[in-house]
């Protein structure tokens, strides 16, 4: 077992015998991470300098989400509008004026999760929408269903998140770690 100190992160290294290792890495501001290797084709320290980042992190932090990109998100749903109800921008224009003004208020009040965007769309369908607006019964039933089909049906499916914070503290310590352990190659090591 090795432990490694790369400024504010510990890194500890450990063989388990001939192709097998395991890396643990704690950091007091982005917390504990590790993962074992169980049929690498050479040791721990080669094996992690000639790792990719995006392997590394995958490995590391799979799982990671990172904070809800509400303008992203918006862009999304504008998007799945347009495409699923496909009205010209002169019918039912007070309607769709209502509807930009609506999106636009959920875009700037920022959520920051998915709860609260979720909660912000279901009041959206329930109550701050006034499908009355629309004239015609059957454009009313046909909007209203299609506006219910994106924001309520698997609506989670259009949510998108940036990058986790932890993605790239990861990949600063590979780099980190692999300067070091190169540097460490190279120079004569204490017998």
């Amino acid at each position: 077992m090795e432990l490694l100190k790369l400024q504010e992160t510990d890194v500890i290294l450990q063989e388990f015998g001939e192709k097998e290792g395991k890396i643990i890495i704690s950091n007091l501001g982005y917390g504990s991470f590790s993962y074992q290797w169980g049929a690498m084709k050479s040791t721990l320290k080669e094996f992690l300098c000639g790792m990719n980042e995006s392997y590394f992190v995958d490995k590391l932090a799979p799982t990671r989400q990172g904070k809800l990109d509400i303008k992203k998100t918006m862009s999304v749903f504008r998007r799945e509008i347009r495409d699923v109800l496909q009205l010209p921008y002169w019918k039912e224009m007070e309607f769709q004026k209502e509807l930009r003004f609506e999106l636009n208020r959920i875009e700037k009040t920022g959520c920051e999760d998915s709860h609260t965007l979720m909660s912000e769309l279901d009041s959206l369908l329930s109550y701050r929408l006034d499908f009355y607006l629309i004239k015609n019964k059957q454009d009313k039933d046909e909007i209203e269903s299609g506006l219910k089909s994106i924001f309520q049906d698997e609506v989670w499916h259009s949510f998108v998140y940036g990058e986790p914070r932890e993605y790239d503290f990861l990949r600063k310590t590979l780099k980190e770690l692999k300067t070091t352990l190169q540097k460490n190659k190279l120079s004569p090591q204490p017998s």
